[in-house]
Parts: structure tokens; C-alpha cells; sequence
């Protein structure tokens, strides 16, 4: 008995696209925002989207609000924040943003966050990525 069956199906031959949000629609992402002046930048994480949060930040720089490392590095060194050039560098869940936005942090020379620092444990990690 033979059974026909194409090589391939219409299935294959016509994926279904994969959608993905623009960038700044994008939520649960650890992003950075550089200062357009020098070398610091701001790490952060947010599960809502990248471009509600961008705003947010922006408003606390025009206000000088208390309590924003963006805003008091703005104004204590009379620096531009280059929103425009803000990226996302990583994305997941919950816990794991709170690790990636301390991760980021740790790696990336002259970043400030808001989030504790990695346990002890993880330096180990440190000296053997950068060696």
C-alpha cells in the first residue's frame, strides 16, 4: 500500500509571522538611559511598556522630582539625558529583571540603578567575566 504525502505542507511553505511589539511598546525589559554629557547611564527594569516608563522619566528630569537618580544626576551636574538614545537590553520576568537590572548595573562601567546590589555569591562571576 502506498500513502502520498507532499514533501512539504502549505504550513510550511507559509509560516505564520511571529509578532513582535516595536521596541518601546515592548513590557517586562531592563533598559538604559545614557547622560548625553559623559560616561554614566541609568539601568532600570519595568513590566509596563518601555515608552510609558521613558516618559515617566523624562517628566521626573523637566521636574527635578526627589528621589530620581536621572533627574538628580540631570540637574546636580547641569547634564542632558539622551532619552532619544535610550535601549533595551534585556527582558523576562519579575525576579529575573530585578537580577538582569543588577547584573547590567554590576557590568556596565559608570551605571546607577534604584535596585539592591547581587549577593556576595556572585563575584565570583565578576572576576572570571572580566579577566
Amino acid at each position: 500500500m502506498f500513502i502520498n504525502k507532499p514533501m512539504t505542507t502549505l504550513q510550511q511553505q507559509f509560516p505564520v509571522p511571529k509578532f513582535r511589539p516595536a521596541p518601546d511598546s515592548q513590557t517586562n525589559v531592563v533598559y538604559k538611559i545614557p547622560c548625553a554629557d559623559c560616561s554614566w547611564c541609568y539601568i532600570g527594569e519595568t513590566d509596563r511598556a518601555f515608552n510609558t516608563r521613558r516618559k515617566e522619566h523624562i517628566r521626573n528630569v523637566k521636574t527635578a522630582a526627589k528621589g530620581s537618580k536621572i533627574a538628580n544626576h540631570a540637574w546636580s551636574h547641569g547634564h542632558s539625558i539622551d532619552f532619544n538614545n535610550a535601549s533595551l537590553i534585556d527582558k523576562g520576568s519579575f525576579r529575573m529583571r530585578k537580577t538582569l537590572e543588577s547584573w547590567h548595573t554590576t557590568v556596565t562601567p559608570n551605571a546607577d540603578n534604584n535596585s539592591c546590589p547581587l549577593p556576595g555569591q556572585y563575584n565570583i562571576l565578576f572576576t572570571h567575566t572580566h579577566n
